[in-house]
């Protein structure tokens, strides 16, 4: 969906390829801001969840893939209201983005938050990534790393990539190689997906690789006993 944000998927591998995390050049919370960002495009590019054609909620889709923003918005608002994640989830999109309405992110963080509660991951991811950028909420990386381990628990590679990355040191947090390497390896291996707010494969299949490329790199950084317990974490984790 929203296939114009984007020209095509060759495109989508050059950001790619510039906005890796692990690169020189930004500073660390530059290049994991942008790093986000890509990630978001994706998403918003190839879906945040299936819809059937002809309910609301995927009427809302094809108007928003059309750019009728108010439409999406007016199908959307009733099921939001009336407790629907994913319809949640999508008015926060749109009141972050400013797509028929004006941009507000504390009205973002709002819907965000009222999907999450319902464990939509996608919602959670971005409830993560908003208290981690300040954006509609005070900086809070205590409950960034939250939002990322619920939404990473439910098998959203997105937020298993995050947490990865966010381990090898970046913003802030504390480095732990061993958690760093359990949430690449994760996230570079797929799994199953969470039942609520998952992404397409196409974007799974995109972090897949950034992941096994970053887990790869951090390998060759660690003792054999190092690996051995990330295993073993890793062995142990079963999602939500």
């Amino acid at each position: 969906m929203i296939r114009n944000m984007v020209r095509s998927r060759s495109e989508i591998c050059v950001l790619a390829s510039i906005y890796d995390p692990t690169k020189n050049g930004n500073s660390v919370n530059q290049r994991l801001r942008l790093f986000q960002a890509v990630l978001l495009c994706l998403a918003l590019m190839f879906g945040v969840a299936a819809a059937a054609i002809g309910d609301p909620l995927g009427d809302g889709i094809d108007a928003l893939d059309r750019k009728d923003y108010a439409s999406a918005i007016s199908l959307w608002r009733p099921l939001a209201e009336h407790g629907d994640a994913n319809a949640q989830a999508y008015l926060g999109l749109m009141y972050q983005e400013g797509w028929g309405v004006q941009k507000d992110l504390v009205a973002a963080v709002a819907w965000y938050r009222l999907a999450a509660a319902q464990e939509h991951a996608s919602a959670q991811e971005e409830l993560a990534n908003c208290y981690e950028k300040a954006e509609g909420t005070n900086r809070d990386m205590s409950l960034a790393l939250s939002w990322h381990e619920r939404a990473a628990n439910h098998g959203l590679v997105r937020a298993q990539l995050s947490l990865g990355v966010l381990f090898l040191g970046f913003d802030g947090v504390q480095k732990d190689n061993i958690s760093a390497f359990k949430w690449l390896d994760l996230a570079a291996k797929g799994g199953k997906g969470p039942k609520l707010g998952d992404d397409s494969e196409y974007v799974r299949k995109s972090v897949q690789k950034w992941a096994a490329k970053n887990r790869d790199s951090l390998a060759m950084k660690m003792s054999p006993e190092e690996l051995a317990e990330a295993n073993r974490l890793e062995s142990d984790w079963h999602p939500n």
